[in-house]
């Protein structure tokens, strides 16, 4: 069973150039998020003493680990409206993750920074305030798989990027 919290960002007032927001979105979010949860924003993360309490560091840094939250953005959307997923304990960040959000819109989207507005939050499919995230603890979803192992054939409709030993993987027909 894996537990998770669903966050979304709705109503989000600008319109996409490219069809593929993804890559906009996760830079400015990091961003955002170090500016959220670091007390030393330009200092490096190898070199923090409070590394291992960071939420940027858990989500950006961590190389080591699988990724504890996802974006969730589709292709072709007449929007930037997004959600993050977050997973196990890394639940336990969102409200740094909703203050980033909240910085997101001061830093603005895109190459030329375009400021923005949304119009509410969810949170696990309801909307809610943003001073309950701030302060709650809500009870996370739960996700049990209802299929056994053995092999898959997984077909992916956005881009998807693995790493194997800090490095770039290489395409399978290229191995």
């Amino acid at each position: 069973m894996l537990k998770y919290l669903e966050l979304g960002v709705c109503g989000i007032d600008l319109k996409p150039s490219h069809p593929f927001i993804g890559s906009a979105i996760r830079g400015v979010f990091g961003y955002a998020l170090k500016k959220a949860s670091c007390p030393f924003v330009s200092a490096n993360c190898e070199k923090c003493d409070i590394s291992g309490k960071c939420a940027y560091n858990e989500f950006f840094e961590n190389v080591s680990d699988t990724p504890n939250f996802r974006l969730d953005i589709n292709l072709n959307q007449k929007s930037f409206d997004f959600k993050i997923l977050l997973f196990e304990h890394a639940a336990r960040y969102l409200p740094y993750v909703a203050i980033a959000i909240a910085n997101m819109q001061e830093i603005g989207l895109e190459v030329s920074r375009r400021k923005f507005k949304f119009s509410n939050f969810t949170l696990n499919g309801e909307i809610v305030e943003p001073k309950f995230l701030l302060s709650n603890e809500p009870e996370p979803l739960n996700f049990t798989p209802d299929f056994t192992a053995g092999d898959y054939e997984i077909s992916l409709l956005t881009p998807l990027r693995i790493k194997q030993k800090k490095r770039p993987r290489p395409p399978r027909d290229r191995l």
